[in-house]
């Protein structure tokens, strides 16, 4: 078992380093409907790029996400991140910090085949000078896994922007959609290391038909290694 476990921290140490190496062209990793076990840890670098859907073709908005995230319970997940702009010519305007708790509602035991939906409560700060801006978000996740180690999800995410850390008015708020998924890149044990890539698409607009707001698509890929665990 020791070996075997050497040999697991090697591939986790040449993983990472492959996801440094090519971080401006991965995106940030979709997460799941599905919690972390307690205890079970996970981190994940990502890219995300948002175009407008009537400027398709202008220079869009690109993100870097560092993310690490730990199983609370059996149905509990706490999450951070560290987002970085790195639009050309946008001098980080739209660089965030957040911290999130995801609720497993559904499917407690995270059997295949069966639906899992979970829902929680995140917090954001876009920092830059010129920004100052607070996010107020509620997400809505559903997941179903056909294999142990392919789960498509869909999310939906209620957002509010502020100045202040709570929101004075529930007014105008954004809306997000978003269908992807996320595999596992070896067969599942909880006495090793899982790697994963995923992949999103979604859009993000305020639902008001309004010119002023035409819309944004947005697309993600990213990579994401959960640490190993203990079966209670």
């Amino acid at each position: 078992m020791k070996k075997q476990f050497q040999f697991n921290k090697l591939d986790l140490l040449f993983i990472c380093a492959v996801a440094i190496l090519f971080l401006s062209c991965i995106a940030t990793t979709y997460h799941t409907a599905e919690t972390l076990h307690p205890g079970q840890g996970s981190l994940s670098p990502g890219y995300m790029q948002a175009r407008s859907t009537e400027e398709f073709t202008e220079t869009p908005v690109q993100l870097l996400g560092t993310s690490g995230r730990i199983g609370i319970s059996k149905r509990f997940e706490f999450g951070a991140e560290h987002v970085l702009d790195i639009s050309k010519d946008n001098d980080h305007l739209f660089s965030s910090v957040w911290g999130d708790l995801k609720v497993q509602l559904s499917n407690k035991d995270k059997l295949i085949r069966k639906p899992i939906i979970s829902t929680g409560f995140m917090k954001g700060y876009a920092y830059h000078e010129e920004a100052g801006v607070h996010f107020t978000t509620i997400p809505i996740l559903f997941s179903i896994k056909p294999t142990a180690r392919f789960a498509p999800t869909f999310q939906y995410r209620l957002e509010f922007l502020s100045d202040g850390f709570i929101p004075a008015e529930l007014e105008d708020p954004r809306h997000t959609f978003a269908l992807g998924f996320e595999y596992s890149l070896r067969e599942l044990s909880p006495e090793k290391w899982d790697p994963r890539i995923a992949f999103s698409i979604g859009t993000l607009n305020s639902l008001s038909g309004s010119s002023d707001d035409p819309g944004i698509l947005l697309f993600n890929f990213g990579f994401k290694i959960n640490t190993p665990y203990k079966i209670k």
